[in-house]
């Protein structure tokens, strides 16, 4: 009687596919870099607010409620459109409002109000390019390689959940809300 022995099947076969492993990689460092500027982004608030905590809820609201919003709109644009194309737009758009934050912060122009309204739209943005982001990455790897690649995609959200606040600490002490939003916008160029 002969045994087969089947080797365990794990996702990081998946990496693999040259572009799924670049895009993962490059996402990692993006999405920790967005995750900085979501911390940095209330910090700021609560300074040049006298810590008013209705700016605060505000500004959540802003950064989120766009995004939402905009969701069915978006995952019908990533059925129509090249989600590639959708990709290096809302990238690129979320880089300037990104650079946006950090010039208006160094230069001491940042009010509430411009810090929401840069939010708003940087929330319409990251609402266009979730729908896209979720559906390109099948794009990425064979068929029977898909569920892996959600599996790790899913992963490297959740790690840069872990990793962005943890650096957004460690940065906000040493150099400040400035950095964490230059940091941010450089790092959507990788993506």
């Amino acid at each position: 009687m002969t045994t087969v022995t089947v080797a365990p099947r794990h996702s990081f076969g998946v990496m693999r596919n040259r572009d799924f492993a670049v895009f993962w990689a490059a996402a990692l460092v993006s999405n920790s870099g967005t995750w900085m500027q979501t911390i940095a982004v209330p910090f700021v608030l609560f300074e040049i607010t006298h810590h008013s905590t209705t700016w605060l809820g505000i500004g959540a609201f802003m950064a989120f409620f766009p995004a939402l919003a905009i969701g069915p709109l978006a995952g019908s644009l990533a059925d129509r459109v090249s989600r590639k194309r959708i990709l290096l737009a809302t990238q690129s758009t979320l880089m300037i409002f990104a650079f946006g934050l950090w010039g208006v912060w160094i230069a001491g122009l940042a009010t509430p109000g411009l810090i929401i309204v840069l939010l708003f739209f940087s929330g319409l943005a990251t609402g266009v390019n979730i729908a896209a982001w979720q559906s390109f990455v099948p794009q990425l790897v064979p068929s029977g390689q898909l569920i892996d690649a959600v599996r790790l995609n899913s992963m490297q959200f959740v790690a840069a959940r872990a990793f962005g606040p943890a650096v957004a600490g460690l940065v906000l002490e040493a150099w400040g809300a400035g950095a964490c939003f230059l940091l941010n916008a450089v790092t959507y160029v990788l993506v």
